[in-house]
């Protein structure tokens, strides 16, 4: 039965895998945007931001927000303070999410966080980038974090 228990189920098992999800995440996991809703609905998953959602016992981390952007703007690389902090490199707590883009690539429009846009091209933009695991999929798991301490003197 589309809807049943078991449906649900499962559904729920797959968000907590994968901790912040899009619903296209779902989709191509068999889990269509209804269930979602549903689920939504029923209070056992959470609309964090436009297009993000979560289990509603999800831990709130301090790299929740991170993990956000990285869903929302899979191209992004971390960048300058943001880095910093990822790292534990400074106390400072920017009051924004730094991120480097293509030079000519458009612009993420997010409710929230606010973003500080850096444009970069070629070499600029992609070396020396880390990529940190620890989730199943890019998104929210490659955080991306570039360009540490050297970065700062600029």
């Amino acid at each position: 039965m589309i809807g049943g228990w078991e449906d649900k189920k499962d559904a729920l098992r797959i968000i907590r895998e994968l901790g912040i999800v899009r619903p296209a995440d779902l989709e191509s996991r068999g889990i269509s945007r209804g269930q979602l809703y549903r689920l939504v609905r029923a209070g056992l998953v959470e609309r964090r931001a436009r297009g993000i959602y979560v289990a509603t016992e999800h831990p709130l981390t301090t790299e929740h927000t991170l993990a956000q952007v990285a869903t929302r703007v899979p191209s992004a690389i971390f960048c300058l303070l943001t880095t910093l902090r990822f790292h534990g490199l400074t106390t400072q707590a920017p009051a924004e999410v730094w991120i480097a883009i293509p030079e000519k690539a458009r612009r993420p429009r997010l409710d929230y966080p606010r973003l500080r846009v850096a444009r970069f091209s070629g070499s600029a933009l992609t070396e020396g980038v880390e990529t940190h695991r620890g989730h199943p999929r890019r998104s929210p798991s490659d955080l991306r974090p570039a360009r540490g301490a050297g970065w700062c003197s600029l």
